[in-house]
């Protein structure tokens, strides 16, 4: 141990058990192995999601960031339920509202068969299963997304007109439910607010986590948060520095959770459905594509044009994310790198010539639009535009194609090179390219590419229109 120079605590192993090791790694290889999940939302609703993330390997830290709170002032939903059998439809938005509700219908002494005649509509699969340990089935879940808006969309062309709809649900609910049954203004509505959401006392409820505890842990490269709410969005991150959030590894249930991230300065995977099943498939997507905070710890292996990018970008001070991954050959491996480098736009970078192939350009467009070489030509004023040679990229960008980015401008210190921007890019904050290799990609902020990086190069931009 002395010549190992082992630090102590450690566990020794000796004898034929070492060759058992490989069996008894298996955790190890489970998906999640190593990954800290921070799961925030109310703690009795955390079981079952905590159960499915262990399952996968993940260290899972239960940080409840809001608590459920009934609403004691409920006349309304009182004289509803007196009244039951005038409305057609009842709607619930979330698992927390079917509970509340029927501990109302208890509190009320409220005969739940009433509700036979009356068809409920439920916002996700979520919200159905925990319905469905009341006994009852839902007629009616959104089959494209579960979102309010989805709902309210699917409800107004099921439910027949002047049919009376009764909606028990967070005080804070979404607004796009009511806008899109009311639209046309034959849907009478009663929205009812039962319950609403709290922060909690972060240290008490959380076993001493207090702020700087969950900034640290924010700031953990393995960790990763999980927000089902916009309210956990809220309750976790209000107070944490500006800095921190923006380092944050981050999955949303739903775009209305992310747009409350992205209020906080927060990039966030969001999941394909708003549901349990596809929020673990996104974290397990986000630990295989990791994201790492600037240039690698180790460079062993790396190019040294791949070093060169860190080495510029690092000297301006600009902020960077890293995905390391294997060669990207297929679309299918380029769509998972968009999908992880999400909500930046990535870019396709094309190496152009004119005619006379004596002026070359790189311009730089959203990947899902399609290169028009007369419409870019005749912008620019130029002979019409083609494909450059693989040999010019190389002389002026150090640039083989697959690795085609803008990073590699630092490299034309003569300015063979004229950048050219589509216009479209300027809307998003933070785009996508590689480090002048296919085997990493990078996250920046817009503006830290065309006015810090750009400039530095020697070159400036020109923008172009491209139609989608």
């Amino acid at each position: 141990m002395q010549e190992e120079k082992l630090p102590t605590p450690a566990i020794l192993v000796i004898g034929k058990v070492c060759a058992l090791a490989e069996e008894f790694a298996w955790v190890e290889k489970l998906p999640l192995a190593g990954t800290k999940v921070v799961l925030t939302r109310p703690r009795q609703r955390m079981e079952r999601l905590s159960k499915r993330f262990r399952a996968l390997g993940a260290e899972v830290l239960e940080l409840p960031s809001i608590r459920i709170c009934p609403i004691s002032e409920t006349d309304r939903l009182q004289a509803a339920l007196e009244q039951i059998e005038q409305y057609g439809w009842l709607v619930f938005t979330s698992p927390s509202g079917i509970d509340v509700f029927f501990e109302r219908c208890l509190e009320y002494h409220f005969d739940i068969r009433r509700l036979s005649a009356i068809k409920v509509a439920v916002i996700g699969s979520g919200t159905a299963r925990q319905l469905e340990q009341h006994g009852l089935y839902p007629d009616l879940i959104p089959q494209e997304e579960y979102s309010a808006a989805a709902l309210g969309d699917a409800l107004a062309k099921q439910a027949r007109a002047a049919e009376k709809i009764l909606i028990a649900r967070a005080e804070a609910g979404s607004p796009d439910l009511l806008a899109r049954l009311q639209k046309d203004f034959i849907h009478p509505v009663d929205d009812i607010a039962i319950y609403r959401t709290e922060a909690v006392d972060r240290e008490s409820e959380n076993a001493g986590f207090d702020l700087t505890a969950m900034e640290t842990l924010a700031e953990d490269e393995r960790a990763v948060f999980v927000f089902t709410s916009a309210s956990t969005v809220r309750g976790t991150v209000e107070k944490m520095t500006p800095d921190v959030r923006a380092r944050m590894r981050v999955v949303c249930i739903g775009e209305r959770t992310e747009e409350e991230a992205r209020r906080y300065g927060i990039a966030a995977q969001v999941a394909e459905q708003a549901d349990e099943d596809s929020l673990v498939e996104a974290v397990v997507f986000m630990d295989q594509m990791q994201i790492h905070k600037g240039r690698p710890e180790n460079e062993t292996g790396r190019t040294e044009t791949e070093i060169h990018v860190y080495d510029f970008l690092d000297k301006l001070n600009v902020a960077y994310e890293r995905i390391d991954h294997e060669p990207v050959e297929t679309m299918e491996a380029c769509q998972k790198i968009d999908k992880a480098l999400e909500p930046a736009v990535v870019c396709k970078n094309l190496f152009l010539t004119n005619s006379r192939e004596d002026q070359y350009y790189l311009l730089m467009m959203p990947g899902d639009k399609k290169f028009s070489s007369s419409e870019v030509s005749r912008q620019i004023e130029s002979t019409r535009l083609s494909f450059a040679s693989a040999e010019k990229m190389q002389e002026y960008l150090e640039i083989m194609p697959g690795a085609v980015s803008v990073m590699g401008l630092m490299n034309d210190q003569e300015h063979h090179v004229e950048l050219l921007v589509d216009e479209e890019l300027l809307e998003y904050e933070q785009l996508g390219c590689h480090p002048c290799v296919n085997t990493s990609s990078l996250r920046l902020r817009t503006k830290d590419v065309l006015e810090k990086f750009v400039p530095a190069t020697g070159h400036s931009f020109q923008t172009v229109h491209i139609a989608k």
